[in-house]
């Protein structure tokens, strides 16, 4: 069942798509995230006619989320952009990051549960 938020995504404009490119830049590179990393989180090639499918906006917004997230959770900058390099007990002391790269919404998720 598609939900509300990926719909809006697989029907998105090619003017959102490119924002949405943009702003997952800004976050990547405020992450640390190289560019074979962020090819691996979109589930695609950066650059390609494939960003703009559903599938890779989907990741996108789920990486919007975890930011999101992450600013709310940690009271400063540095220690809400380093969270993903650190190894998580959460994730069976692998880094977020890598279990991002296999499915973020897992790592949305979980950092949604820590809000409740």
């Amino acid at each position: 069942m598609t939900t509300e938020n990926e719909l809006a995504f697989k029907v998105a404009s090619p003017k959102k798509a490119e924002t949405a490119i943009t702003v997952f830049h800004r976050i990547a590179q405020a992450w640390g995230v190289n560019d074979s990393e962020e090819s691996k989180l979109l589930g695609c090639s950066v650059g390609t006619d494939e960003v703009m499918s559903g599938d890779a906006l989907e990741r996108i917004s789920y990486v919007f989320g975890i930011y999101k997230n992450l600013c709310i959770i940690f009271p400063n900058e540095q220690q809400a952009n380093g969270w993903i390099r650190r190894p998580n007990k959460a994730f069976d002391g692998r880094p977020a990051i890598d279990v991002m790269i296999e499915d973020p919404s897992i790592v949305r998720r979980y950092l949604d549960a820590q809000l409740i």
